[in-house]
């Protein structure tokens, strides 16, 4: 006799609901594949506002002073395609880094 266990497999899209300009309420779908929010058969790309962020640098991982960001970063982004940072590399070749998001 032989047992198949069934696994849940990660859902391809998750019921969202929005306001429509604040007038009324829509539903539609989140496809986590791709990230595409499907409202009334239309797909529409996800964007989010950029959190603040910081960037910090370290050679002890104690002591952390921040860094400055090359490039500005934009007022949004698309989560399918991620956020990228730019960051002057300093003097030492041995720094750590690390990235804190603020809401």
């Amino acid at each position: 006799m032989q047992i198949i266990r069934k696994y849940n497999k990660k859902p391809q899209a998750i019921k969202t609901e929005g306001d429509f300009f604040g007038n009324r309420k829509i539903a539609g779908y989140l496809n986590l594949d791709n990230y595409t929010l499907k409202f009334d058969s239309l797909d529409y790309q996800t964007y989010l506002k950029t959190p603040d962020i910081w960037v910090e640098k370290s050679s002890d991982l104690i002591n952390w002073t921040i860094v400055k960001i090359s490039d500005p970063l934009p007022k949004e982004y698309s989560i399918s395609e991620g956020l990228n940072l730019k960051i002057m590399k300093g003097k030492s070749d041995q720094e750590y880094y690390r990235v804190r998001m603020v809401e």
